[in-house]
């Protein structure tokens, strides 16, 4: 008999940039936001991983173009190096 009391609840995963990247903001949208080609967002994902997966250059662009559409982004997972900075 065992009434789960021993189980740990499933824990939310966390989204990776990718995913953010292709699933909520999406490739062109982005691409939008920063004045790049289409393909420019698969070039940052494949070259820069998760690690980094968009140019600094870009964080300020990204923020407001998902602000303005109401998009929830993790900017911390975006942009790992300034995660404190952009809450």
């Amino acid at each position: 008999m065992t009434d789960g009391a021993c189980h740990a609840p499933a824990s939310e995963a966390v989204p990776t940039a990718r995913e953010i990247i292709l699933k909520v903001i999406g490739a062109k949208r982005l691409a939008a936001w920063c004045g790049v080609s289409d393909a420019t967002p698969y070039q940052w994902l494949s070259r820069n991983g998760d690690e980094q997966p968009i140019p600094l250059d870009y964080a300020a662009k990204i923020v407001a173009g998902a602000r303005a559409e109401k998009l929830d982004i993790r900017p911390d997972i975006l942009f790992p190096s300034l995660a404190g900075l952009l809450a």
